[in-house]
């Protein structure tokens, strides 16, 4: 399946007795140390941002499909050299990176 040139990042978070809201993020292992970051991951063919937001989660997190995401308001311009190189061609410098937020509840988040 083709890479399309958009990006997701899906921050799962709970909401625990006391009301407090509890986030996930993950720790990135590399040549460098390593950095903490969201669920993030590439748009495939035609599929549609949250599409791609539900399917990385569960790819990343073993998240259930049927978690209630919602889009962000935010988003942000990367680099599409960072994310694949020259796929796209010279032309495309930057692509939007949706942000999703999605409720886990009582789910358990699974490391990859």
């Amino acid at each position: 399946m083709s890479r399309a040139p958009f990006q997701v990042l899906v921050f799962p978070y709970m909401i625990d007795s006391n009301g407090e809201i509890l986030y996930c993020v993950f720790r990135r292992q590399n040549e460098d140390g390593g950095y903490w970051q969201a669920i993030a991951g590439g748009v495939e063919g035609a599929e549609a941002p949250l599409d791609a937001a539900i399917r990385e989660g569960f790819e990343e997190a073993g998240i259930p499909e049927d978690c209630e995401y919602v889009q962000m308001d935010s988003c942000a311009a990367i680099p599409a050299a960072d994310v694949c190189g020259l796929l796209w061609g010279n032309d495309i410098l930057v692509i939007p990176e949706y942000a999703f937020a999605v409720r886990v509840g009582d789910a358990q988040i699974a490391l990859s």
